[in-house]
């Protein structure tokens, strides 16, 4: 995922330095691409391979964004 968001921050970047609205719409396709990469493939497949232990790691960290923090680390 950090690498999702890396390519989508660079690309957001350019967007902003050049004014190019077609940048920006560039990123929000990328944004989508990857969110359903993220949701039919990745997901399912990582849940296959590592079963319970990858559920509950998708219950305390967010698919895009950092969680809350909440509560005893252990």
């Amino acid at each position: 995922m950090p690498m999702y968001v890396g390519v989508l921050t660079v690309i957001a970047g350019w967007a902003v330095l050049f004014g190019a609205g077609i940048l920006a719409a560039y990123a929000a396709a990328w944004f989508v691409i990857f969110s359903l990469f993220v949701r039919f493939y990745e997901e399912p497949h990582l849940t296959r391979k590592f079963g319970h232990e990858y559920t509950a790691y998708r219950k305390r960290v967010g698919r895009w964004l950092p969680k809350r923090f909440r509560g005893n680390v252990s």
